[in-house]
């Protein structure tokens, strides 16, 4: 029982790419083995087997029949004791994309919903009957993380994931990111400057242009490795950077060498693109968005819920 207690938990919360009924039969598998082995040695003092194997069938019958056709089967529960939810990311997200010369070229506002299991939205669509109109979420071209606001880098993980539309929100401490200065420090080094602040939760993408390599910046941390959200090309990969903070109104300021010796492509066009994220979680900004209110009041007890509000801008530098 301790082995189904600590995997079950972990296999609801593996992603879309992963089936953890395989995992689970191949458990049940060997775990029935042992406890029905001493069968064998009963058999051979047996004057015949038939019946055995008549009781045996028919108790394999009788649990699967339980299995399909009562709730017994149902693969969540909502008991306070031992609860086995359905586990959800629901993002209300409004995105706003900048061109090269600071003009705005798209916005749009959505709700995503991200299942963390590989059943996606089989059975929680039964409660919401808009989430029959969701449409699967594309990767976003020539955006980083494909325009993704998930607050954790998680899109390889769960490559399944729906939105529907969404009407635009205003926030508390709306998120502020602009560049502060550029400067040229060799013929093929580049730093920029930038001013960031917002929510108490961001986070920050980091795309270089093709053949651009991001070689320092002002952390005291090492430059991550780039983090890709699916099985894309290598240059559409991202330097992904957290930001947490407690409540501040001193914007956080850094920033970025890029050495664009081997850059495909003119510069001048653009050498980078950055996304920044900023994630609202609290109930007063939660509760500001009518798709996520709505969606809450009809969500079954079964299923847990990680909601936000999110913030995502993209600009090219």
């Amino acid at each position: 029982m301790t082995a189904y207690e600590v995997f079950i938990p972990i296999m609801g919360r593996m992603g879309s790419e992963v089936n953890p009924d395989l995992f689970m039969a191949v458990l049940v598998t060997l775990s029935v083995i042992v406890v029905t082995c001493y069968i064998v040695s009963i058999s051979h003092a047996l004057h015949s087997v038939d019946g055995t194997t008549m009781v045996l069938a028919i108790m394999c019958v009788v649990s699967f029949g339980i299995t399909i056709q009562t709730p017994y089967g149902f693969p969540y529960g909502g008991n306070a004791i031992a609860p086995t939810p359905k586990r959800m990311f629901a993002q209300h997200v409004m995105s706003t994309f900048y061109n090269k010369s600071g003009a705005v070229w798209k916005e749009d506002a959505r709700l995503e919903l991200w299942p963390l299991d590989y059943l996606g939205l089989e059975h929680i669509i039964n409660y919401h009957p808009d989430f029959k109109k969701a449409e699967l979420l594309a990767c976003r071209s020539n955006t980083p993380y494909c325009g993704s606001a998930i607050y954790l880098p998680i899109k390889r993980m769960i490559r399944k994931s729906w939105s529907l539309h969404a009407a635009a929100m205003t926030t508390r401490d709306p998120m502020k990111f602009k560049l502060i200065q550029k400067w040229k420090r060799s013929e093929f080094v580049y730093r920029f400057k930038f001013s960031w602040m917002g929510s108490e939760k961001m986070q920050m993408h980091i795309q270089p242009k093709e053949g651009i390599v991001m070689t320092e910046w002002s952390l005291d941390s090492p430059i991550p490795d780039k983090i890709y959200p699916g099985d894309h090309d290598e240059h559409e990969g991202s330097h992904f950077l957290l930001y947490s903070h407690g409540y501040s109104k001193t914007p956080f300021e850094f920033w970025i060498q890029l050495d664009v010796s081997d850059a495909i492509g003119d510069i001048e066009d653009g050498m980078m693109t950055i996304a920044v994220i900023a994630n609202y979680v609290h109930d007063n900004d939660i509760y500001q968005s009518k798709e996520i209110v709505k969606y809450l009041k009809t969500e079954p007890d079964w299923v847990t819920t990680s909601r936000a509000v999110s913030k995502y801008e993209s600009f090219v530098f």
